[in-house]
C-alpha cells in the first residue's frame, strides 16, 4: 500500500512539474532590453502642429510597435513612432505611448501643455511697380499676401485705403477668411500716372478690419508704395582731396585720405536715360547738392544744369569745400556726405538720384592747432598804454591729450615776445588762452603782425600751426586848445589848459622837441591880453589906494 501511494504521488509530481513546464514556456517576461530614449515634446500651440518622434533603443532588433495607451482626440502616432496632433483649445492633455516588443511592453508618459497665440494677421507692405516701371500704364494684379500668425480663425470684413483717384487704384476683394497658419494674396491694380515722379513714393495706407473666431478685434494698417523708373542717374563721382583723386561708379568709400585744410573738390557726371529724344524726355532745372550732417563745410553746397538731352551725359557740375579745423572734428571721421541731383520733365515729373559717399581722414597723435586769435586794442598810439592782450582760442585735433603744450607770441624784427607754456588739453577739447605783450614807444608807426606759434610738446621743432594777429600803432597829433576872447561867456571850468594828443591815421605830424603851444605860450593875441589884464589889475590897485587917503 504504502509503494502504491508513494507510486501514485510521484506521478502526481511528474505530472504537475509537466504542467508547470509547459504554461512557463507560455508566459514571457517585461523586457528589459528595449528602452525609451528620447525626451517627450511638452508644449504646443492651438491651431498649429504639434509632432514629437519617439526614439528607442532595441539592441536585439526585436519587431516593435507604437501606440497610444492615452492621448487627446485627433493625437496619432504612425509606425515609425512619430506623434502628431494641432491642439484645438489651450490646456494640458496627458499622453501615454506604448511600445510593443517581442518580449514585452514599455511606455512613456507625460504631460502637453497647449497655448493660444493672441490674435495676429501679419501684412507686408503693399509695393507697386520697379526700377523699371513706366508711365502712363497700368500695374495689373500685384500680389499682396496676407497671412494668419494667430491661433484662431480671422475674418477680414473690410478694406479701406487712402490712396489718390489719380491712381485708380483698385484690389481683387475687401473680404475673406483666413485660418490659423494660412495664407492668401490679394490682387491689386493701379495706374502709373505721366507725371509720376522717379523713385519710392508713399501714395497711400490700407487698413484692413475683422475678428477672430474667439471675438477678438483685428485691425491692421499698413503704408503702400510705388516705385516709378529714373530717367536721370549719376554715372560717376570724381573726387579730388589736394592734388589727389578718385572716382567712384557708386556709392562708397573714397580711396584718397583728406588732412586738415585740404581742398576737397566733388565733380559728378550725370546722364538722361531716356532712348527717345524729344521735349517729353529732355531733363530741365538740373541742380547739383551736396548734403552731409558730419560737414557743415560741405551741407548746401550746390550747382546747376539747364538742360540735358535724352541720352547725353554731363560732366560739369562740382562744388568744392576746405576741411577747416575750425569746423570739423576729426572724430567723426570717416565723414559722410550725400551728392543728390535732380531734374524734371516737361510734364513735372521729378527725376535724379542721390549717392552716399564717405571721405576718411588722416589725424595725427599730437595736433595742436590755432582755432582763432584777436588783438585788443588793434590800435596803439603814442599816448596810449602801449599793453595788447591777445586771446587764442586752440583746439586739440589729435589722437592723445596733451600735457605739455605750448604757444609763442612774437612780433619778427621786434624785442616783443611772449610764451604759454605748460598747457593740458585733453583730446578733442578746446582752450582759451590770454596773454599781455608790451609793445615799445620804440616802435615806429605802422602795420605789425604778431605771430602765434602752437608747439604739441616742450620741443621748438614741432610746429602744428601758426596764426597771425595784425596790430596798428598810429601816429599821434596835438589838438590845440582855441583861444579865449572877452565876448565869449562861456562860464564852462572844464575846458583843459594843457595839450591833449590823439592818435591819427595818415602823415605824421612834424614837432620841434622841447617847443609847446598854448594859453601862455607864444602866440601874440595871447600876450596882449596878458598886457591888457596887467594894465586893469594896475588901475584897481590906484583906485583902491586913492579911496582909502580920501578917508
Amino acid at each position: 500500500m504504502n509503494k502504491k501511494i508513494m507510486f501514485l504521488l510521484l506521478a502526481i509530481a511528474l505530472v504537475v512539474l509537466t504542467i508547470h513546464s509547459a504554461i512557463a514556456a507560455q508566459i514571457v517576461p517585461l523586457s528589459t532590453n528595449v528602452t525609451i530614449t528620447s525626451q517627450p515634446v511638452t508644449t504646443a500651440t492651438v491651431g498649429q502642429a504639434y509632432s514629437y518622434q519617439v526614439v528607442i533603443s532595441n539592441p536585439n532588433n526585436e519587431v516593435v510597435t507604437y501606440g497610444l495607451a492615452q492621448a487627446p482626440t485627433g493625437m496619432q502616432i504612425s509606425s515609425a513612432g512619430l506623434v502628431t496632433w494641432t491642439p484645438t483649445t489651450a490646456g494640458t492633455n496627458s499622453v501615454n505611448i506604448s511600445v510593443t516588443a517581442d518580449a514585452g511592453v514599455v511606455y512613456q508618459t507625460y504631460t502637453i501643455t497647449s497655448t493660444a497665440l493672441p490674435a495676429s494677421l501679419t501684412v507686408g507692405t503693399l509695393d507697386l511697380g520697379s526700377s523699371t516701371q513706366e508711365r502712363d500704364e497700368f500695374i495689373l494684379n500685384q500680389a499682396w499676401t496676407l497671412k494668419n500668425a494667430g491661433s484662431y480663425a480671422i475674418t477680414i470684413n473690410s478694406i479701406q485705403h487712402t490712396v489718390s483717384s489719380r491712381y485708380n487704384f483698385s484690389l481683387s476683394t475687401t473680404q475673406l477668411t483666413l485660418q490659423p497658419g494660412e495664407e492668401k494674396d490679394i490682387l491689386a491694380t493701379l495706374y502709373v500716372p505721366e507725371d509720376e515722379n522717379a523713385g519710392r513714393t508713399k501714395i497711400g495706407q490700407i487698413t484692413l478690419l475683422g475678428t477672430t473666431s474667439n471675438g477678438q478685434q483685428i485691425a491692421v494698417t499698413k503704408e503702400v508704395y510705388l516705385e516709378v523708373e529714373n530717367n536721370l542717374v549719376i554715372d560717376n563721382v570724381e573726387v579730388k582731396v589736394g592734388s589727389k583723386k578718385d572716382t567712384l561708379t557708386s556709392s562708397g568709400t573714397v580711396d584718397q585720405t583728406a588732412e586738415f585744410d585740404d581742398e576737397i573738390i566733388v565733380t559728378v557726371e550725370i546722364k538722361n536715360t531716356y532712348s527717345t529724344d524729344n521735349a517729353d524726355t529732355q531733363m530741365r532745372d538740373i541742380t547739383m547738392e551736396l548734403l552731409s550732417s558730419d560737414l557743415d563745410v560741405a551741407d548746401g553746397l550746390d550747382d546747376s544744369l539747364s538742360r540735358l538731352d535724352a541720352g547725353e551725359k554731363d560732366d560739369t557740375m562740382t562744388v568744392s569745400f576746405t576741411l577747416d579745423p575750425s569746423d570739423i572734428d576729426p572724430n567723426d571721421a570717416p565723414f559722410e556726405f550725400d551728392v543728390a541731383v535732380k531734374g524734371e520733365t516737361r510734364n513735372g515729373a521729378q527725376h535724379g538720384e542721390t549717392w552716399t559717399l564717405k571721405l576718411d581722414m588722416n589725424v595725427e597723435s599730437k595736433d595742436l592747432r590755432i582755432i582763432s586769435a584777436t588783438a585788443s586794442p588793434s590800435t596803439i598810439s603814442c599816448n596810449d598804454n602801449r599793453r595788447v592782450r591777445i586771446d587764442t582760442e586752440i583746439r586739440n585735433l589729435g589722437t592723445r591729450d596733451l600735457d605739455a603744450a605750448m604757444l609763442r607770441f612774437i612780433m619778427d624784427g621786434y624785442d616783443v615776445s611772449a610764451w604759454e607754456k605748460d598747457i593740458q588739453i585733453d583730446q578733442g577739447d578746446s582752450d582759451d588762452v590770454t596773454v599781455y605783450l608790451d609793445v615799445p614807444r620804440s616802435i615806429p608807426v605802422g602795420n605789425y603782425y604778431v605771430d602765434i606759434k602752437a608747439y604739441p610738446t616742450t620741443s621748438t621743432s614741432t610746429t602744428t600751426d601758426t596764426e597771425a594777429v595784425l596790430l596798428t600803432v598810429a601816429e599821434c597829433q596835438t589838438v590845440v586848445t582855441p583861444p579865449l576872447n572877452n565876448t565869449n561867456t562861456n562860464t564852462n571850468n572844464n575846458v583843459p589848459l594843457n595839450n591833449t594828443y590823439v592818435p591819427v591815421q595818415g602823415t605824421p605830424v612834424s614837432s620841434t622837441s622841447g617847443s609847446r603851444t598854448g594859453l601862455f605860450g607864444n602866440d601874440a593875441t595871447y600876450i596882449v591880453l596878458l598886457a591888457v589884464l596887467v594894465v586893469l589889475m594896475f588901475v584897481a590897485v590906484l583906485l583902491l589906494v586913492f579911496r582909502m587917503t580920501k578917508n
